[in-house]
């Protein structure tokens, strides 16, 4: 008698199927990783999505450069070989400029802007934090800086003829009202830049032909002005070099300051020799009579907020002015300083002192003085 049939079970097919199934879709996996991890150790170019949560627990290695591109999504590319990792990242700025951030294999990142006129300004940010700038305009103006780790920053500027006197900016990690522009002269001697003004990244000024320039921290300590309202801008005026104190380590920042004085404050600022002469103002104020900034009289006596005005006025040209001053004391400014009061005002030069009121005929203090020069320049250079 014929033995029957075994009957093979259908679910045991099944399973063996998947499982066949299974490994053969392992394999492609695997191929697939292996092709991708070869691939990438040869040195290939890839590209990657990244996305950044605000409650990730622990904060990605990339994000500090990722932040500087101020974006949280997108894509990256570069270069990956075995202990080895080149990334770039584009930036499209609000005023229309792109900017490209790239890593190196050495821990270098190179920052470059790019304008729509072709304008560029590249940063080369070293391992050891050396900074590199370099700043190449669509007029031919160029600006090299180098910012070291320790020690002074230095740049070299070139300002085509066709160009004539132009604002540059010196890049400075950390800037501080104290530091200050110092041109380098061939023959090595320097000169101090008072127009320099500090900003929030950096020190700015006017600069014509070739120059090279140091930024230094000229500060100037005094002993009564710990808590003074006018700390910051007297720290701008004594670094630039442009009055001193009254002796005994003080600045006296609420003392009057003559007409003299502020000749003298205004000659130096514009590079003029103040040294010597009959008395310590008469080339100061020689300087602001042929200028047209002062008419010289009463040299000693102390000058007026009005007064001030003024002459800081005429110093910028005597620019053209609109509008009406809405001080409750505005009937009282001098005919001959109105326009002059209306410029300061409208620049931020000079402010109130409270109640909407102007004082125009108080006298200014030399911390006030020292205020509004700081607020001239940063408004003029």
């Amino acid at each position: 008698m014929a033995s029957p049939k075994k009957r093979v079970n259908p679910l045991l097919i099944v399973l063996l199927a998947v499982l066949l199934a299974a490994a053969v879709a392992v394999g492609v996996v695997f191929a697939k990783l292996h092709s991708k991890v070869t691939t990438l150790q040869s040195g290939a170019s890839f590209t990657l999505r990244y996305e950044i949560t605000p409650n990730s627990p622990q904060t990605p290695p990339l994000l500090s450069i990722l932040n500087r591109v101020n974006a949280s999504s997108g894509s990256v590319s570069g270069q990956y070989a075995p202990g080895r990792l080149q990334l770039s990242f584009y930036q499209l700025n609000a005023d229309g400029s792109v900017t490209k951030i790239e890593t190196k294999s050495d821990g270098t990142v190179i920052e470059t802007t790019t304008w729509r006129d072709g304008s560029t300004l590249t940063a080369e940010t070293s391992p050891n934090g050396r900074v590199e700038t370099v700043e190449k305009r669509a007029d031919g103006t160029t600006v090299e800086t180098v910012e070291p780790v320790s020690g002074e920053i230095t740049a070299s500027v070139s300002v085509p003829k066709s160009v004539g006197s132009t604002r540059v900016d010196i890049p400075v990690s950390k800037p501080t009202g104290s530091m200050v522009a110092v041109i380098v002269h061939p023959d090595g001697t320097e000169e101090i830049v008072r127009g320099s003004v500090v900003t929030e990244t950096g020190i700015a000024l006017r600069a014509e032909g070739n120059v090279r320039l140091k930024i230094i921290d000229n500060a100037k300590r005094f002993n009564d002005m710990a808590d003074h309202w006018a700390k910051d801008a007297v720290e701008f005026a004594s670094s630039r070099e442009l009055f001193n104190g009254v002796g005994n380590d003080a600045f006296g920042p609420d003392r009057s300051m003559t007409r003299g004085m502020v000749n003298t404050v205004l000659a130096r600022l514009a590079g003029a020799d103040t040294a010597g002469g009959e008395t310590w103002y008469a080339k100061g104020t020689a300087w602001a009579v042929e200028n047209g900034i002062s008419d010289g009289t009463a040299p000693e006596q102390p000058v007026t907020r009005e007064q001030l005005a003024a002459m800081l006025y005429r110093y910028a040209g005597s620019p053209a002015v609109s509008g009406e001053l809405s001080f409750d004391d505005t009937a009282v400014i001098s005919i001959w300083a109105y326009d002059a009061v209306r410029w300061c005002v409208d620049n931020g030069i000079l402010n109130g002192v409270g109640g909407n009121r102007m004082t125009p005929q108080d006298l200014a203090r030399r911390g006030q003085v020292a205020a509004m020069l700081m607020r001239f320049l940063q408004a003029t250079v």
